[in-house]
């Protein structure tokens, strides 16, 4: 019974990493990535993340202005982007990032080591919609008895995409997104 337990904790481990990069990447007919350059519900920015303090400061200050303002918005940092914003001072000599109360810019923040290069993202996720159907989970200590081995097996059918149908312009003209990202992928 340990071991199934075990089995079960580590596939859904697994399962929610492939779910992530489906979130972010996919570009499938079950899946809409958010960093798909594809995809209606991403505003996308340009971020120098190698520029002086004050001009990374102005593009990632205007591109939180791209995002619809909800408040369940998360930044999402690449480790590399992270590092870059990390160093970075205020005209104060003040980092322009709140390491202690981990917030950005008035949202917290996630620094990811599944996004490639130099990646950030502010999103709301509750706007992105996902549905699961015909989960399986079964364990068979029997077919390898003679081995002492397990055999496991999980299946899964999701598929998922922002709720949103693209952009919103608001009564002043401005146009804002549930997902803003900038991207300088390697």
């Amino acid at each position: 019974e340990l071991m199934v337990e075990f089995l079960n904790r580590a596939m859904g481990i697994a399962l929610d990493f492939q779910l992530d990069r489906k979130v972010l990447y996919g570009a499938t007919y079950d899946f809409q990535g958010i960093l798909n350059t594809g995809s209606y519900a991403t505003g996308w920015a340009t971020v120098n993340f190698s520029d002086t303090s004050a001009n990374l400061l102005i593009a990632l200050e205007g591109m939180a202005a791209l995002y619809y303002g909800g408040a369940n918005g998360t930044w999402i940092f690449s480790k590399s982007a992270f590092d870059k914003i990390v160093i970075k001072i205020d005209g104060n000599w003040r980092p322009i990032i709140d390491l202690n109360k981990k917030m950005f810019l008035g949202y917290p923040y996630i620094v990811s080591n599944g996004l490639k290069g130099d990646t950030a993202i502010l999103g709301d996720f509750t706007q992105y919609g996902a549905g699961t159907r015909n989960i399986l989970k079964e364990v068979d200590e029997s077919l390898y008895f003679d081995t002492a081995q397990l055999a496991a097996r999980a299946v899964t059918r999701v598929c998922g995409r922002p709720l949103w149908a693209g952009s919103v312009t608001l009564d002043d003209g401005e146009v804002v997104w549930p997902f803003v990202a900038c991207s300088q992928a390697e």
